[in-house]
């Protein structure tokens, strides 16, 4: 006795047509909502601009010397390492 491999049976075009069209129309209905305006990352942010903006070069020079002697130097002792090479 001669078995036959399991095949699956075979869709129809039609059905593969009228699947996708199901899962497209799916897709088209979930609504895209917008980000908040006024979240507590937002609203920080948007105050941490306006007093970065009246910053004079030297100074944004110093703050960028602190932040990545903390970075690269470890710990918080960013007044400490500011001079150093």
């Amino acid at each position: 006795m001669i078995k036959k491999s399991f095949e699956f049976p075979r869709q129809q075009e039609g059905d593969m047509r009228k699947r996708r069209r199901l899962i497209n129309e799916t897709r088209m209905k979930k609504e895209h909502q917008e980000p908040q305006d006024n979240t507590i990352g937002t609203t920080s942010a948007e105050k941490a601009r306006a007093k970065a903006n009246t910053y004079t070069d030297i100074k944004r020079e110093d703050l960028l010397k602190r932040g990545l002697s903390i970075i690269y130097r470890g710990g918080g002792h960013a007044k400490a390492n500011v001079g150093r090479s």
